[in-house]
């Protein structure tokens, strides 16, 4: 995996952790926007999970959380988790995980443990074919309902990510790659799709890029309908 440069505010988030949970703490992977490219230092926020050893002392890691969310406001915790969790993830078919893991993340601070871990898991890689399964089971209604009802900036970012997330399955699943770029696996996988879509993805590419929000129910409805289409053929996937 990658490594990341911390900026002065993560920096200042890293020392937090050491003094905060001390030997609990194994390491941070950031993804998203610091890691893509794309981050505005006013709007985007650090999307990070931060890996411990155990969950063996409940009361400091809820101080910790409650601490993050009330000192930290630009980062957005998305996993306090350990290394058996990752992986229990991973081997069940976890493909956001294991993407941000492997390829689209940056280890921003590690250990020599996690480092071993990371080596072990990019080596084995993940079933893709339980990644599809997963989607269609569980993952394609819960994120398409969750997304339907989301306003201003949200109803921008979260359907970009879950279409980013898929058109980067759809890659693996039929090349046995990615480029994990959205623009370039949309490309590589243009044939799937017909040209208004195609120039509805790259719009929604365009207004996360440029940090754009919607308001209106009209425009909610087609980023929606975008991910219904991208769903439908990672459902294909399964069938296939």
């Amino acid at each position: 995996m990658k490594r990341g440069k911390p900026d002065k505010y993560l920096s200042e988030y890293i020392k937090y952790c050491k003094n905060k949970l001390k030997d609990l703490f194994l390491g941070i992977i950031i993804y998203g926007s610091y890691v893509d490219k794309n981050f505005d230092t006013e709007k985007s926020d650090y999307d990070i999970f931060v890996i411990i050893k155990n969950y063996k002392n409940e009361k400091l890691i809820e101080e910790f959380r409650t601490e993050t969310n009330d000192r930290y406001d630009k980062i957005t915790l998305q996993y306090i988790t350990t290394f058996k969790k990752l992986k229990e993830k991973v081997d069940s078919g976890g493909w956001a995980v294991y993407i941000a893991l492997i390829h689209t993340g940056r280890v921003i601070y590690s250990t020599p443990k996690s480092r071993i871990f990371f080596k072990n898991i990019a080596k084995k890689g993940i079933d893709i074919k339980k990644a599809i399964e997963r989607y269609v089971s569980e993952k394609n209604k819960e994120e398409l309902k969750a997304c339907k009802n989301l306003d201003s900036w949200y109803a921008i970012k979260w359907p970009y990510a879950s279409i980013r997330k898929r058109l980067y399955l759809i890659s693996f699943a039929r090349f046995g790659k990615s480029p994990f770029d959205f623009l370039k696996d949309l490309n590589l996988n243009k044939d799937l799709f017909l040209g208004k879509d195609i120039k509805g993805f790259k719009l929604l590419h365009k207004m996360y890029v440029k940090r754009k929000c919607i308001h209106e129910k009209k425009d909610r409805r087609k980023f929606v309908s975008l991910m219904k289409k991208v769903n439908k053929e990672v459902e294909k996937l399964a069938k296939a």
